[in-house]
């Protein structure tokens, strides 16, 4: 770019004496579109003024991308690289070419006397900075407004989720019958959102009480309609059969599982199922029959644990599901303590390490505990979680259920 036509553009900006200034021995750089004008981190020594092209300041996050802040534009600065060159401080910043550009740079011990020498150098400097703060007042007006939208949309968006709560809590079984069908039990029932994928189930026919707890693919919203399918589908596999086991349960659940969800077992279709544990309780005989969809049940006596272990396929489509569910009865004595879990409580990331709590030291807490009152149980399961989670989210939804024979 001639200097004759650098000089007529500076003029509509600078009064004569400083043009000539500026144009004393200048600095004048020719960048190529793309190139980086600056380098982040270094002393500022000159106030780059573009002349042709334009120019966008931009900052990079800690993942290195970058993050755009203005667009200079002919006859024009970067006001964050005037005041680290007038403070002497190191960049924040650097330029890159939108354009073929060409830039003027002024040195610091020229522009520092020119402050007081020239109104024009004043003017421009505080337009600059004028310029600036009205972008970064529409900046924030604009991020103001996509704020509270934000907040809007947000707001109704948990209205909504929370009235579906009051619904899956709706279905649930109701404390009253829990209590007059398990006297002596807890409930630990944590949604890792505001509704869970996580449930349990409870019924008696004649003298035999049947509970469910399960665990479907995913949480928050997509968990919850898995989960109120599989409550529905627990109401019509046992509401119609009276004297079915628990292996029977289980098996039917699948079918009615791969029905409903239209699953076939094809390798592109999507695997939604639940993992499951069926008990049945007859006091009669004090016997349990017991059947898992992957989830076992823990039964403590006397402080030793003993494990019913489930079989290693889940409710819905599986490579092995054409085998049936097992069943498995288990002698109970009184004061036995029966669990029931979703794998949530043992997949707690937290501790010192950041560590999952695992199963181990899950089936040592329910031996430890497992002589108190089953309300002293729930407190300190609870307690236990929260102190091992600390400042981690949940990263499941957390489900136990305990009953003293």
């Amino acid at each position: 770019m001639e200097t004759l036509q650098i000089r007529k553009q500076l003029l509509n900006i600078f009064e004569p004496e400083l043009v000539d200034e500026i144009l004393d021995n200048p600095f004048i750089v020719e960048s190529a579109v793309g190139t980086v004008l600056g380098e982040i981190g270094s002393q500022a020594q000159f106030i780059p003024i573009v002349v042709k092209g334009s120019v966008r300041s931009v900052r990079f996050d800690e993942n290195g991308n970058e993050i755009f802040i203005y667009n200079i534009e002919p006859i024009q600065s970067c006001i964050l690289t005037v005041t680290a060159v007038m403070q002497e401080s190191l960049t924040k910043t650097i330029g890159i070419a939108n354009e073929d550009v060409t830039t003027i740079l002024i040195p610091r011990e020229k522009a520092e006397p020119w402050m007081a020498k020239y109104s024009s150098w004043r003017h421009f400097t505080i337009n600059l900075y004028e310029k600036r703060l009205n972008e970064l007042l529409q900046q924030h007006q604009l991020v103001s407004e996509q704020k509270e939208r934000i907040s809007k949309q947000k707001k109704s968006l948990t209205d909504s989720i929370q009235y579906a709560r009051r619904i899956q809590n709706a279905v649930l079984p109701p404390m009253d019958l829990i209590k007059s069908l398990l006297p002596e039990h807890f409930i630990l029932f944590k949604p890792r959102n505001i509704v869970s994928g996580d449930y349990y189930w409870l019924t008696q026919i004649e003298n035999k009480t049947i509970l469910a707890v399960a665990d479907c693919t995913g949480h928050g919203v997509p968990g919850a309609f898995m989960s109120m399918l599989g409550i529905s589908l627990l109401n019509q596999v046992v509401g119609h059969n009276k004297n079915i086991s628990v292996n029977e349960i289980l098996n039917e659940m699948r079918d009615a599982v791969k029905k409903s969800l239209r699953q076939t077992g094809k390798s592109n279709e999507a695997k939604d199922g639940m993992d499951m544990v069926v008990v049945i309780f007859d006091r009669e005989t004090q016997t349990l029959e017991y059947a898992g969809a992957n989830n076992p049940i823990y039964i403590v006596r006397n402080k030793e644990l003993i494990e019913l272990k489930p079989d290693k396929m889940p409710i819905g489509v599986h490579v092995i599901e054409d085998k049936m569910f097992t069943k498995n009865e288990f002698s109970f004595q009184n004061g036995d303590a029966v669990y029931a879990f979703s794998d949530g409580f043992a997949d707690q990331v937290g501790g010192n390490a950041r560590k999952k709590f695992m199963s181990k030291n899950f089936k040592q807490l329910l031996t430890d505990i497992s002589e108190n009152s089953m309300e002293k149980q729930r407190e300190m399961l609870n307690e236990t979680i929260e102190n091992w989670r600390g400042d981690e989210d949940q990263v499941d939804d957390i489900l136990v259920v305990g009953v003293r024979c």
